[in-house]
């Protein structure tokens, strides 16, 4: 029997990608809601990631009873050590032997809108991260109009390009399960996900910022489904977290890692 659609909430015309969650999920906690510290070393590698609930979620004992959710990683990994932004941080420590990489998460993770985000930005400037990680859109409301999100999103990919040198941002496109339809063997978004998903990533080309899709795996049923309640099933399980991190690295690696040497050419044959 198939698994059933989460309904949608809808406020007027106002339309949240991620149709499931409860809208109280910032009260959840990270470990024991202690604030978050960073290093004052210069050689530390920090990622700073901006996300919802895909980065990061807390667990309490309100989500355990409503959610079945009774840990802290990204929704819904079934581990931190198997969610997106522990895999890639994993990655790119290979990258940098001799250094230390070390994660740090904007907010508490669960309900994200790109203008929450922004209101509280400022607060994560003096942890001058290398690498900056932006997973946003699912919470964007239609009624908000392009407009606004246009706007907000422009400001937040540039809110932490000041330090000398800016950190590398890298920003993945919209998660949204049902958002969408495989045509002619090509995963494509309509209607306000294809829009959430086209402006993020205008913004980002306008930037020169790399933009990393997550169509494919989102309309790929293998890569969700983990969970015990459809809120929770909505995101991305163990498979879909890979999937972004692999794809977040090969944007990283483009970005920062030298080219491989050109192979040379064999001898010419007499």
């Amino acid at each position: 029997m198939p698994k059933p659609r989460p309904a949608a909430h809808d406020t007027g015309r106002a339309r949240v990608l991620k149709k499931a969650l409860p809208m109280n999920m910032e009260r959840s906690q990270l470990a024991s809601g202690q604030a978050q510290h960073w290093s004052d070393d210069p050689q530390t590698y920090r990622i700073l990631y901006i996300g919802d609930s895909i980065t990061r979620h807390g667990s309490n004992p309100e989500t355990v009873a409503r959610l079945k959710w009774n840990h802290i990683a990204g929704m819904a990994a079934t581990s931190e050590s198997r969610d997106y932004a522990h895999l890639l941080a994993a990655m790119i420590q290979q990258t940098l032997p001799g250094r230390k990489v070390d994660v740090l998460f904007a907010e508490k993770g669960g309900n994200g809108s790109v203008a929450g985000r922004l209101a509280s930005i400022e607060a994560y400037k003096p942890a001058r991260p290398k690498l900056v990680v932006i997973q946003l859109g699912e919470h964007e409301k239609q009624a908000a109009g392009v407009t606004a999100l246009r706007a907000n999103y422009d400001k937040l990919v540039t809110a932490l390009a000041t330090p000398s040198p800016p950190p590398l941002v890298l920003c993945t496109g919209v998660w949204d399960p049902y958002g969408g339809r495989i045509v002619n063997g090509q995963p494509n978004y309509e209607g306000w996900a294809a829009t959430v998903d086209q402006v993020m990533q205008e913004v980002c080309q306008k930037h020169g910022i790399p933009f990393v899709p997550v169509v494919a795996a989102a309309l790929d049923p293998s890569c969700r489904g983990w969970g015990q309640v459809a809120g929770v099933q909505w995101h991305p399980n163990d498979k879909g977290h890979q999937a972004y991190a692999q794809a977040l690295f090969a944007a990283y690696e483009k970005a920062c890692l030298p080219p491989a040497a050109p192979t040379a050419p064999p001898p010419s044959q007499p």
